[in-house]
């Protein structure tokens, strides 16, 4: 390891505050952009091939809900136990 190596705590923990608050912005976008798609599936596709397609597309992006928070939990987490793995594998640093 580099003896000149400096890990900003605070910076760390900012960014993975940032991360789960991006992602739950995201999500909650996510969840409006299926509103307005499911709107218009039932008001202005309700037949023909692209309603069908429409339909399919809804479904691929309703599998997306949820993975954008969790894994920017998982961000959250991550940054959270990095700074306690550096810890414990040098802790004459601290």
């Amino acid at each position: 390891m580099d003896p000149n190596l400096i890990i900003d705590d605070e910076y760390i923990f900012a960014v993975g505050d940032d991360c789960k608050r991006r992602g739950i912005k995201l999500e909650e976008a996510l969840e409006q952009y299926l509103e307005i798609l499911k709107e218009i599936q039932t008001e202005a596709l309700v037949e023909g091939n692209v309603a069908e397609a429409l339909v399919a597309f809804i479904g691929c992006v309703e599998l997306l809900k949820g993975q954008l928070e969790d894994i920017s939990k998982t961000m959250y987490n991550r940054s959270y136990s990095f700074i306690q793995d550096v810890n414990d594998a040098d802790q004459y640093l601290f």
